[in-house]
C-alpha cells in the first residue's frame, strides 16, 4: 500500500468514526426532543412539530471538525514521514468523502422526518428551506446542492486550518475579528447582497443546478490556495 493510500485510509476512518459518534449523540438528542414535543402536544392539545435541521447541523459539524482535526492529524502523519503533498491530497479526498457522507445522512434524516411528520402530526407539510428558495428543486437536485455546499464548507475549513497551522494565534485572532465585524458591515452593502445572490444563483432558472458549479469552482480555488500555504510550512507544535 502506498503512503498516499495509507494517509487516505487513516483520514477516512478517522472522519467516518467521528461522524458516526456525532450522529449517535445527535440522534439521541433529536429523539428526546421529539418525545418532549409529543408530550407537550398531548397535554396542551397543541400541533407544533419538531424539525432537526440536520443539514445545517451537519454543515457546522463538518466545518468545525475539519478545523479542529487539522493540526493533530497533520502532525501525526508528518511524524511517520509522510509528505505534505500526500497529507494534503488525502485530506482533500477524505473531505469529499465526509461531505458525501454528511449529505446522505442529511437526506435520510429529511426522509425520516417527513414520514414522522405525516404519521405523528397528520400533516405532509414539512419545512424545506431549499424548496422555498429554489421552487423547481427535487430530492436529486437538493442532494447535489447539499453535497457541493458541504465540499465548499470543508474547503474553507481546510484553508483556515492551513493558515492557522502556518501563522498560529495571530491568524486566528485576525480571522475571527474580521468574521465578527463582517456581520456589521456586509448586510448594509447592496453589492455584497447581489454577489451573494449571484453566487447562490438565487432567482435564476434552475439555480439549484447552477449554484453547485459555483461551489465546486470556489472549492478548487480555496484548495489551491491551501496547497500553496502547505508546501513550505514547518511543523507546528
Amino acid at each position: 500500500m502506498s503512503r498516499f493510500s495509507k494517509c487516505l485510509s487513516y483520514q477516512i476512518k478517522r472522519k467516518v468514526m467521528s461522524t458516526f459518534i456525532f450522529l449517535g449523540f445527535y440522534t439521541a438528542i433529536c429523539a428526546v426532543l421529539y418525545l418532549l414535543t409529543l408530550f407537550a402536544n398531548s397535554t396542551s392539545n397543541g400541533h407544533s412539530s419538531f424539525n432537526s435541521s440536520m443539514f445545517f447541523t451537519a454543515a457546522i459539524f463538518g466545518f468545525v471538525y475539519v478545523i479542529a482535526d487539522y493540526k493533530s492529524k497533520t502532525n501525526y502523519l508528518m511524524m511517520f514521514g509522510n509528505t505534505r503533498k500526500n497529507i494534503f491530497l488525502s485530506s482533500l479526498s477524505s473531505n469529499i468523502v465526509l461531505s458525501v457522507l454528511l449529505m446522505i445522512i442529511s437526506t435520510v434524516f429529511s426522509i425520516i422526518e417527513s414520514a414522522l411528520t405525516e404519521l405523528l402530526y397528520k400533516s405532509n407539510e414539512g419545512m424545506n428551506l431549499l424548496h422555498a428558495i429554489y421552487p423547481e428543486s427535487n430530492m436529486g437536485t437538493e442532494m447535489l446542492f447539499m453535497g457541493a455546499l458541504l465540499i465548499l464548507i470543508t474547503s474553507v475549513s481546510t484553508l483556515y486550518g492551513a493558515l492557522a497551522y502556518k501563522f498560529g494565534s495571530i491568524f486566528k485572532i485576525l480571522f475571527w475579528v474580521a468574521f465578527g465585524m463582517s456581520f456589521m458591515f456586509f448586510p448594509l452593502s447592496p453589492t455584497v447582497a447581489n454577489l451573494f445572490n449571484a453566487f447562490f444563483c438565487y432567482g435564476v432558472p434552475n439555480g439549484i443546478l447552477l449554484a453547485p458549479i459555483n461551489f465546486i469552482i470556489a472549492s478548487l480555488i480555496l484548495y489551491v490556495i491551501s496547497y500553496a500555504a502547505v508546501l513550505r510550512q514547518s511543523q507546528a507544535v
